[in-house]
């Protein structure tokens, strides 16, 4: 099983929509008469501060030069920031206007998020790329949820859906016109969701908005966290009371795989990451040798 709830990941969620709320698409969200003292007060009460200070874990803040605190909380990015985390850890909005901010701000997250995501699927030669890939199904899973990655939804009870796996299968083979090795890896995954069905978790795959409910697959490396591939789909939600099976087939380079396997492990990390439920994501360990 993997866990998230390292503080690294918060601190990744965070950071992740910190910088999606300073993008231009939010210049006009409106700060309007007073509202930058209403700003400072709803900072106070969230968890994560207006700059990402509280929860910095790993490195000093760094401090820029003098501004005055108005001026920043009069900053359509700032309210942007707090709205998100209002709408995460539920704070209390102070007055009405702020409500359908935090839907308009809200609605356009996953948008920027996909775009994000599109960027840095496009780097995966980058050291650490692995643990980013990771983060952006918890950034979606928090969105849809509601709720924090270590929080567990109220009336949750024990009910996880049942996921088999099958049939894991690394092949290495030489591409085409040179000597470069690709690998493939091959495996079923299986899902049943009728025990996950009880009625409050029902109302949380109900307010998903794309018709199914999201699995990301991510493969990398234990040295270095190199990006090997990712792959996601969607589960259907009519799929009541049967298993539903899907055939995955992930692509990777070989000699990077090998190269930052770890010492002695020849192994890549396989991450199973379920956007509608914080209670089964998985990390599998797969050995290249073994299976080839």
């Amino acid at each position: 099983k993997f866990s998230p709830e390292h503080a690294m990941y918060t601190f990744a969620i965070a950071k992740i929509l910190f910088e999606l709320s300073a993008t231009h698409e939010f210049n006009e969200l409106p700060v309007r008469h007073n509202e930058e003292e209403l700003n400072l007060e709803l900072s106070r009460s969230l968890p994560w501060g207006y700059d990402l200070s509280k929860v910095s874990w790993w490195m000093d803040k760094q401090k820029g030069p003098g501004k005055n605190i108005l001026d920043i909380m009069s900053d359509p990015h700032t309210k942007c920031f707090l709205l998100l985390q209002a709408f995460i850890f539920k704070g209390k909005l102070p007055i009405s206007d702020y409500i359908n901010d935090m839907r308009s701000v809200v609605d356009q997250i996953p948008r920027l998020l996909a775009a994000m995501q599109f960027v840095a699927n496009d780097d995966g030669a980058s050291a650490g790329n692995f643990e980013m890939l990771s983060c952006f199904p918890l950034v979606r899973r928090v969105l849809r949820t509601g709720a924090m990655i270590d929080t567990k939804p109220k009336g949750s009870s024990n009910m996880v859906p049942s996921i088999k796996f099958g049939h894991f299968k690394v092949e290495k083979e030489l591409k085409k016109g040179s000597n470069h090795h690709n690998g493939i890896l091959d495996f079923d995954y299986n899902i049943e969701l009728n025990s996950f069905r009880n009625e409050a978790n029902q109302r949380r795959l109900n307010q998903g908005k794309h018709g199914g409910l999201g699995v990301t697959f991510v493969l990398g490396s234990l040295r270095g966290g190199y990006l090997l591939d990712q792959s996601s789909l969607l589960v259907p939600e009519f799929n009541r009371g049967k298993w539903w099976k899907k055939h995955i087939r992930m692509h990777f380079d070989w000699t990077a795989a090998e190269s930052n396997a770890g010492q002695d492990q020849n192994t890549v990390v396989l991450r199973v990451l379920h956007e509608f439920t914080s209670s089964l994501d998985l990390e599998i360990m797969l050995a290249l040798k073994r299976l080839t």
